[in-house]
């Protein structure tokens, strides 16, 4: 229950974050062609319909996404083309930058923007509508991993080369639209606003897979009697989770709302960290009592339990260095998840032994009523 609430929490403050996010690239565009537009109206509006696309289906989002990230990863490779021929590179300017940065301060930013690496994990949300889930779910992760890894180190390293100065800060605030000013020095401003453009695309993209992926684990718990029967029922025509979906999207317009763009950001990387650390606890127990359960994957992840115990530890550096808004992102999903399960949970989940029973060696007796 802990675990549930808590991704759906963490991928729908990302998705959140995504379409108050890209109301700065917005501004770009609408400055340029002298338009003016309400920016929490237009979230809002993007919100709703990113919601119905879900509730229409799957299929609707694959064909929204697929040309969304082909045209996101091509302007990408463009704008990092040109910056090698911008008249202000100078590779090694990123490297001088990174010795003046202290490994406190490194830290921190690696946990703040560690939401990142939400989508890394997403596709696990609808692994039941995957093909071949034991092959392609830990291919599909290891490979979006190392993908979004050399994007985003390639992008970084490209930005400080080809722009000179402290230009991620205007007016004493941080740029918000980072891709817009890094395209639009190095190809000038039309290309700047294409790739604004392409941005707001791609962070509604981003929302859109969100919603899709946060309202499988509302779906998942109702079919476990952990939440209310409503939330595990399917449209009759699009054979979707449309409870579950609504409920996401009102939580997200709640989140987009009332809570500041900063704290968004920090209490989905405080969330998500802590869903990792939990993510590979369960690997460690799952292993440790495989002879006790029926539990034969196909895939075993490597350097067991080494990088697993690797991964609780850097989890809890990370969270300690995002600061209190991590602990009480982490916190509320505990307390949250404890309340349903005791309060709900509890009386209407079929309770059966699990590993983690066995883990600690506890006698226990299910109940199946």
């Amino acid at each position: 229950t802990i675990s549930g609430l808590g991704l759906w929490a963490s991928f729908l403050l990302k998705s959140g974050f995504a379409l108050i996010g890209f109301s700065a690239y917005f501004i770009a565009v609408t400055t340029y062609f002298d338009i003016d537009m309400e920016m929490l109206v237009l979230s809002m509006s993007a919100l709703v319909l990113i919601t119905i696309v879900n509730i229409l289906g799957v299929k609707k989002v694959k064909a929204i996404q697929t040309p969304v990230l082909i045209l996101t990863l091509g302007m990408l490779l463009l704008t990092c083309g040109a910056a090698f021929f911008s008249a202000d590179f100078d590779g090694a300017r990123p490297f001088k930058a990174a010795f003046d940065t202290d490994l406190w301060t490194l830290a921190e930013t690696s946990a703040f923007v560690f939401v990142a690496y939400a989508g890394v994990t997403k596709v696990a949300a609808i692994g039941g509508e995957v093909k071949d889930p034991e092959k392609n779910l830990p291919a599909g992760m290891l490979l979006s991993l190392l993908i979004a890894t050399v994007l985003y180190a390639l992008i970084a390293y490209l930005m400080m080369a080809a722009i000179p100065g402290t230009w991620w800060e205007a007016d004493g605030k941080v740029v918000e639209n980072p891709i817009f000013v890094f395209a639009e020095h190095v190809a000038g401003t039309e290309f700047g606003i294409f790739a604004a453009i392409i941005s707001v695309l791609a962070m509604i993209s981003m929302a859109l897979a969100g919603i899709l992926a946060s309202s499988r684990f509302l779906f998942a718990m109702g079919q476990d009697k952990l939440l209310p029967p409503a939330l595990e029922r399917v449209h009759e025509k699009y054979e979707t989770p449309h409870w579950p979906i609504i409920v996401t999207g009102v939580a997200m317009g709640l989140a987009i709302f009332f809570v500041p763009l900063k704290d968004v950001v920090k209490l989905a990387s405080g969330f998500k960290i802590m869903i990792f650390i939990m993510i590979n606890t369960c690997v460690i127990i799952l292993r440790q009592t495989s002879d006790r359960h029926e539990w034969n994957p196909s895939y075993k992840g490597a350097l067991y339990p080494f990088m697993q115990l690797w991964g609780i530890l850097a989890g809890l550096f990370l969270i300690y260095f995002i600061g209190d808004k991590a602990f009480i992102g982490a916190s509320a999903a505990i307390v949250a998840g404890l309340l349903t399960y005791y309060l709900y949970g509890w009386k209407h989940a079929k309770i059966k032994k699990t590993p983690f029973h066995s883990f600690i060696g506890r006698d226990f007796k299910g109940r199946d009523d």
